[in-house]
Protein backbone atom coordinates (compact mmCIF):
# COMPACT_ATOMS: atom_id res chain seq x y z
CA UNK A 1 0.00 0.00 0.00
CA UNK A 2 1.50 3.40 -1.01
CA UNK A 3 1.58 6.53 1.23
CA UNK A 4 -1.23 8.48 -0.84
CA UNK A 5 -3.71 5.03 -0.32
CA UNK A 6 -2.92 4.96 3.89
CA UNK A 7 -3.95 8.48 4.26
CA UNK A 8 -7.49 8.85 5.56
CA UNK A 9 -8.28 12.67 6.70
CA UNK A 10 -9.52 13.46 9.79
CA UNK A 11 -12.69 14.47 8.44
CA UNK A 12 -13.72 11.10 6.95
CA UNK A 13 -13.17 10.02 10.32
CA UNK A 14 -16.20 12.88 11.86
CA UNK A 15 -18.83 11.80 9.24
CA UNK A 16 -18.19 7.68 10.23
CA UNK A 17 -20.92 6.49 11.93
CA UNK A 18 -20.68 4.78 15.06
CA UNK A 19 -20.34 1.53 14.63
CA UNK A 20 -17.98 1.71 11.90
CA UNK A 21 -15.30 -0.32 12.25
CA UNK A 22 -11.85 1.08 13.70
CA UNK A 23 -9.76 3.25 11.42
CA UNK A 24 -6.24 3.87 11.26
CA UNK A 25 -5.16 7.28 10.45
CA UNK A 26 -1.19 8.01 8.84
CA UNK A 27 0.38 9.72 6.53
CA UNK A 28 2.23 13.31 6.49
CA UNK A 29 -1.05 15.04 5.10
CA UNK A 30 -2.80 13.61 7.88
CA UNK A 31 0.25 15.37 10.39
CA UNK A 32 -0.11 18.28 8.65
CA UNK A 33 -3.59 18.76 9.76
CA UNK A 34 -3.45 17.83 12.84
CA UNK A 35 -0.65 19.88 13.66
CA UNK A 36 -2.65 22.77 11.93
CA UNK A 37 -4.99 21.96 14.46
CA UNK A 38 -2.95 22.48 17.54
CA UNK A 39 -1.92 25.73 16.09
CA UNK A 40 -5.29 26.50 16.50
CA UNK A 41 -5.32 26.05 19.49
CA UNK A 42 -2.67 27.79 21.20
CA UNK A 43 -3.81 30.61 18.85
CA UNK A 44 -6.67 30.54 20.59
CA UNK A 45 -4.57 31.44 23.98
CA UNK A 46 -3.45 34.46 22.37
CA UNK A 47 0.46 32.68 21.28
CA UNK A 48 1.53 33.46 17.65
CA UNK A 49 3.16 30.49 15.48
CA UNK A 50 6.65 32.23 13.97
CA UNK A 51 8.37 29.44 12.81
CA UNK A 52 8.32 26.31 11.48
CA UNK A 53 11.87 24.29 10.66
CA UNK A 54 11.37 20.24 9.99
CA UNK A 55 8.26 19.78 11.43
CA UNK A 56 8.52 21.94 14.21
CA UNK A 57 6.44 25.17 15.42
CA UNK A 58 7.98 27.63 17.47
CA UNK A 59 5.07 30.15 19.12
CA UNK A 60 5.58 33.44 20.56
CA UNK A 61 3.58 34.17 24.15
CA UNK A 62 1.06 36.56 24.39
CA UNK A 63 3.17 38.11 27.06
CA UNK A 64 7.25 37.74 27.77
CA UNK A 65 6.91 35.81 31.48
CA UNK A 66 4.73 33.22 29.78
CA UNK A 67 7.80 31.69 27.71
CA UNK A 68 7.75 30.56 24.39
CA UNK A 69 6.62 27.19 23.09
CA UNK A 70 7.82 24.39 20.83
CA UNK A 71 5.37 21.77 19.16
CA UNK A 72 8.11 19.41 18.35
CA UNK A 73 7.81 17.05 14.89
CA UNK A 74 7.10 13.96 17.65
CA UNK A 75 3.68 16.27 18.50
CA UNK A 76 4.74 17.11 21.95
CA UNK A 77 5.05 20.72 23.65
CA UNK A 78 8.63 21.84 24.79
CA UNK A 79 8.34 25.12 27.22
CA UNK A 80 11.24 27.48 27.70
CA UNK A 81 11.99 29.26 30.43
CA UNK A 82 12.15 33.18 29.28
CA UNK A 83 15.18 35.08 30.43
CA UNK A 84 13.71 38.54 31.45
CA UNK A 85 16.85 40.10 31.87
CA UNK A 86 20.24 40.02 32.72
CA UNK A 87 21.53 42.73 35.32
CA UNK A 88 24.64 43.61 37.55
CA UNK A 89 23.29 42.22 41.07
CA UNK A 90 23.63 46.22 41.84
CA UNK A 91 21.62 47.18 38.62
CA UNK A 92 17.99 46.40 39.36
CA UNK A 93 15.68 47.23 42.41
CA UNK A 94 14.22 43.67 42.87
CA UNK A 95 10.84 45.31 44.48
CA UNK A 96 9.93 46.64 41.34
CA UNK A 97 9.52 42.95 39.80
CA UNK A 98 6.29 42.35 41.23
CA UNK A 99 3.92 41.22 38.78
CA UNK A 100 4.74 38.70 37.89
CA UNK A 101 7.03 37.24 40.24
CA UNK A 102 10.56 36.98 39.04
CA UNK A 103 13.67 35.16 40.49
CA UNK A 104 17.31 35.43 40.33
CA UNK A 105 19.35 32.71 39.41
CA UNK A 106 23.24 33.04 39.33
CA UNK A 107 24.54 33.78 35.63
CA UNK A 108 28.49 34.05 37.07
CA UNK A 109 30.18 37.88 36.56
CA UNK A 110 29.12 40.72 34.33
CA UNK A 111 31.18 41.07 31.48
CA UNK A 112 33.30 44.73 30.79
CA UNK A 113 35.42 46.81 32.22
CA UNK A 114 33.07 48.50 34.13
CA UNK A 115 31.41 45.41 35.43
CA UNK A 116 34.84 43.23 35.86
CA UNK A 117 34.26 41.32 38.75
CA UNK A 118 30.88 41.99 40.12
CA UNK A 119 28.14 39.50 39.91
CA UNK A 120 25.52 39.19 37.36
CA UNK A 121 21.90 37.30 37.55
CA UNK A 122 19.67 36.00 35.31
CA UNK A 123 15.65 37.54 35.91
CA UNK A 124 13.72 34.60 35.45
CA UNK A 125 9.62 34.59 36.09
CA UNK A 126 9.43 32.11 39.03
CA UNK A 127 8.22 28.31 38.57
CA UNK A 128 5.33 28.87 40.37
CA UNK A 129 3.29 30.96 38.02
CA UNK A 130 5.01 29.23 35.15
CA UNK A 131 3.73 25.83 35.68
CA UNK A 132 0.04 27.11 35.86
CA UNK A 133 0.21 28.55 32.62
CA UNK A 134 2.07 25.49 30.61
CA UNK A 135 -0.52 23.25 32.38
CA UNK A 136 -3.34 25.81 30.79
CA UNK A 137 -1.84 25.40 27.15
CA UNK A 138 -1.40 21.40 27.79
CA UNK A 139 -5.35 21.48 28.93
CA UNK A 140 -6.15 23.56 25.77
CA UNK A 141 -4.89 21.19 23.23
CA UNK A 142 -4.73 18.03 25.24
CA UNK A 143 -6.92 16.33 22.46
CA UNK A 144 -5.72 17.72 19.11
CA UNK A 145 -1.82 16.55 20.79
CA UNK A 146 -2.97 13.20 21.61
CA UNK A 147 -4.77 13.18 18.41
CA UNK A 148 -0.89 14.41 16.73
CA UNK A 149 0.99 12.21 18.48
CA UNK A 150 -1.10 8.59 17.73
CA UNK A 151 -1.09 9.76 13.98
CA UNK A 152 2.58 11.02 14.12
CA UNK A 153 3.67 7.86 15.86
CA UNK A 154 1.46 5.55 13.39
CA UNK A 155 2.94 6.75 10.51
CA UNK A 156 6.61 6.73 11.58
CA UNK A 157 5.61 2.89 12.26
CA UNK A 158 3.47 2.29 8.80
CA UNK A 159 6.86 3.61 6.95
CA UNK A 160 9.12 1.38 8.54
CA UNK A 161 6.68 -1.29 7.58
CA UNK A 162 6.40 -0.80 4.39
CA UNK A 163 10.53 -0.95 4.36
CA UNK A 164 10.54 -4.26 5.37
CA UNK A 165 11.00 -5.69 2.22
CA UNK A 166 13.76 -3.54 1.31
CA UNK A 167 15.77 -4.33 4.46
CA UNK A 168 15.15 -8.06 4.31
CA UNK A 169 16.66 -7.82 0.23
CA UNK A 170 19.72 -6.13 1.81
CA UNK A 171 20.03 -8.74 4.46
CA UNK A 172 19.43 -11.64 2.12
CA UNK A 173 21.57 -9.71 -0.70
CA UNK A 174 24.58 -8.45 0.92
CA UNK A 175 24.10 -9.21 4.71
CA UNK A 176 22.88 -5.88 6.17
CA UNK A 177 21.99 -6.54 9.19
CA UNK A 178 18.59 -6.37 10.34
CA UNK A 179 19.42 -4.18 13.54
CA UNK A 180 21.31 -0.99 12.77
CA UNK A 181 24.86 -1.37 14.33
CA UNK A 182 24.88 -5.42 14.27
CA UNK A 183 27.74 -6.83 12.27
CA UNK A 184 27.44 -8.03 8.61
CA UNK A 185 25.72 -11.21 8.15
CA UNK A 186 27.43 -14.36 6.51
CA UNK A 187 25.82 -15.73 3.69
CA UNK A 188 25.20 -19.32 5.88
CA UNK A 189 23.89 -17.21 8.37
CA UNK A 190 20.89 -15.17 6.67
CA UNK A 191 18.14 -17.39 6.37
CA UNK A 192 18.63 -18.33 10.60
CA UNK A 193 18.74 -13.95 10.81
CA UNK A 194 15.55 -13.78 9.15
CA UNK A 195 13.74 -16.26 10.92
CA UNK A 196 14.81 -15.03 14.03
CA UNK A 197 13.56 -11.38 13.31
CA UNK A 198 10.07 -12.71 12.24
CA UNK A 199 9.63 -15.18 15.89
CA UNK A 200 11.39 -12.10 17.84
CA UNK A 201 8.61 -9.65 17.11
CA UNK A 202 6.59 -8.53 20.09
CA UNK A 203 2.84 -9.85 20.23
CA UNK A 204 1.16 -6.43 19.59
CA UNK A 205 -0.18 -5.11 16.87
CA UNK A 206 2.71 -3.92 15.35
CA UNK A 207 4.57 -6.56 15.81
CA UNK A 208 2.04 -9.15 14.08
CA UNK A 209 2.13 -7.07 11.54
CA UNK A 210 5.97 -6.60 10.71
CA UNK A 211 5.64 -10.41 11.63
CA UNK A 212 3.27 -10.93 8.79
CA UNK A 213 5.49 -8.57 6.39
CA UNK A 214 8.44 -10.21 7.01
CA UNK A 215 6.58 -14.14 6.28
CA UNK A 216 5.18 -12.76 2.93
CA UNK A 217 9.18 -11.73 1.95
CA UNK A 218 10.02 -15.49 2.64
CA UNK A 219 6.95 -17.26 0.83
CA UNK A 220 7.42 -14.23 -1.94
CA UNK A 221 11.59 -14.70 -2.00
CA UNK A 222 13.37 -18.10 -0.45
CA UNK A 223 10.12 -20.58 -1.47
CA UNK A 224 10.49 -22.10 -4.34
CA UNK A 225 13.96 -21.42 -4.42
CA UNK A 226 16.78 -23.55 -3.07
CA UNK A 227 17.20 -21.10 -0.32
CA UNK A 228 13.27 -22.54 0.56
CA UNK A 229 12.80 -22.56 4.58
CA UNK A 230 12.20 -26.28 5.69
CA UNK A 231 9.53 -27.89 7.51
CA UNK A 232 11.83 -28.25 10.15
CA UNK A 233 12.81 -24.58 10.38
CA UNK A 234 9.32 -23.07 9.90
CA UNK A 235 8.69 -25.69 12.58
CA UNK A 236 11.09 -24.57 14.96
CA UNK A 237 10.62 -20.63 14.81
CA UNK A 238 7.02 -20.96 15.25
CA UNK A 239 7.72 -22.76 18.28
CA UNK A 240 9.21 -19.56 19.61
CA UNK A 241 6.09 -17.35 18.72
CA UNK A 242 3.83 -19.34 19.72
CA UNK A 243 -0.16 -18.59 17.93
CA UNK A 244 2.17 -17.26 15.16
CA UNK A 245 2.35 -19.35 11.48
CA UNK A 246 4.24 -18.38 8.44
CA UNK A 247 1.81 -19.76 6.32
CA UNK A 248 4.48 -22.22 4.78
CA UNK A 249 2.83 -25.07 2.55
Amino acid sequence: MGLLSGILVAAALAQAPASAEEITVWGEPAVRQLRSAVVRDLEGLGYRAVDKPAGRVLFKPPERWMGRVWLEADGSLTHLRPVVAFKRADGVSWDALDEPPFERTPAGTASGAAAAGQAAFFILPAERILEPQRERVEAAAAESLEALQTTVRETTFRLDLQAIPDRLDALWGAGTPLVAGDPSVPPAERKAAVLAFWSSRAETREGELVAEAVARWIRGTLQGTESAVTPDEASAAEQQAPGRTLGLK
